[in-house]
This record gives C-alpha cells, sequence and structure tokens, in this order.
C-alpha cells in the first residue's frame, strides 16, 4: 500500500495509525503493561515530543528500562519513526488525524450488520436499520435533553445573571461579548428550562449601574 501510494499520490505522506500501534504493542512489548515507566515513554515517542533529541532520549530511555536493545519490534517501528511520531511529521497539515478512525468505524458498522455470505440487497437493508437506530437514539438524546436543565461544570466568578426578558436597553448580548472578551471572561452558558432561556456570563468590566436590574 506505501508503494502505491507514493506513485499514485505523490504529493501525500503516508503515515501509520497510532491506535494500531499502541493496540499491538502490549502483545509485542512484553512489559509494557507492567512497567508505567515504558508506557509513558512508548506514548510521549508517539506524539509528545518537540524536537528530535526530545524523542531520541525518550526512546533512549525506553529501550534501557528493560534492555530492549534486541527487541526486534521495536528496532523494526525506530526505524520507521518518521512514519508514525507526530514529530518527524510537523512540517505536514494534517488536522491531526492520528488514526485510521473513520474507516474502523465503518468497518465495524459493516461487519455487525453482513457476513461474507449476505447479498448486497441484506447489506443494504442492515445498514437502513442501523441508521434507523441512530436516527431515534439521537431524538431520544433530543428530548432528553430539552427536559433536564444543562448545568455548568464550573461556575463563573464573578458572575451575573440576566433574564433576556427584563434586560437594561444598554446590556446588549454584543456589550457582554466585548466585556468578555477585553475581560478574558469565561464563555457564555444558557440553561434552558420550560422554555424560559436565562443567560449566564462573567461580566467583570460591566459597569455598575444602579437601574433595578442588578
Amino acid at each position: 500500500m506505501a508503494r502505491a501510494i507514493e506513485v499514485a499520490l505523490p504529493h501525500s505522506r503516508h503515515r501509520l495509525c497510532q491506535w494500531h500501534i499502541r493496540k499491538k504493542a502490549p502483545s509485542k512489548v512484553s512489559c509494557y503493561n507492567t512497567n508505567n515507566k515504558v508506557k509513558g515513554l512508548f506514548n510521549k515517542c508517539l506524539s509528545r515530543c518537540d524536537s528530535e533529541e526530545e524523542f531520541e532520549n525518550a526512546w533512549a530511555e525506553l529501550i534501557i528500562q528493560e534492555n530492549l536493545q534486541d527487541h526486534v519490534w521495536l528496532k523494526d517501528l525506530y526505524r520507521i519513526r518518521n512514519k508514525w511520531s507526530t514529530y518527524f511529521n510537523k512540517d505536514c497539515f494534517s488536522m491531526d488525524i492520528l488514526s485510521t478512525q473513520r474507516s474502523e468505524s465503518t468497518n465495524n458498522v459493516c461487519h455487525g450488520i453482513s457476513k461474507p455470505t449476505s447479498s448486497i440487497t441484506d447489506c443494504f437493508l442492515g445498514l437502513g436499520k442501523v441508521m434507523r437506530n441512530w436516527r431515534r437514539n439521537e431524538q431520544d438524546e433530543d428530548y432528553r435533553c430539552s427536559q433536564s436543565e444543562i448545568e455548568p461544570s464550573s461556575q463563573p466568578s464573578p458572575a451575573k445573571q440576566y433574564n433576556f426578558t427584563s434586560m437594561p436597553e444598554w446590556l446588549t448580548e454584543d456589550f457582554i461579548s466585548q466585556a468578555c472578551l477585553s475581560s478574558q471572561a469565561s464563555v457564555h452558558q444558557f440553561t434552558r428550562t420550560h422554555k424560559r432561556c436565562t443567560f449566564k456570563k462573567a461580566i467583570s468590566n460591566v459597569p455598575e449601574v444602579d437601574d433595578g436590574y442588578h
């Protein structure tokens, strides 16, 4: 596949799926699951190195940890490090895609609705059933969310609360947005309860005006 990509898509870059590498590591390196230091260094080499020197140091420490100098799989992996380590691909735009997750998800769905002896019609009907289930689950989730109040994970401080129907004229949403940007306040949060919207935002730069709405 790598040779075909090089010929057919000469301006692209073929890389290896990090998810598959992580999945294969425990069966290839016996100490992967028993030595957290090795596991951490291996993951660092995959996607957390900012320079070639940092990668080389992390890889060398990984090898020394369990005397893996003669490990064949790790030797082969190191030889093609430019295909899987994010450091060696920083010059290539990839939208931070590190795995073949989309195709793997599609394959998983297809395997669940068909088998080698299935006809095209069976596959088509099976896919239709799966999509109906997805849409029903999405509708159920939308209904569940509409019936519950969204609680923010953290409360901004200082915070002020205004009801859209009773906000003073000068307190427009644009004004609040500008105030939050200038004060680096937290992102706004909306709370829906019985068709009533309450706008919550941390606005430290809003002028103190005694207009009865505070």
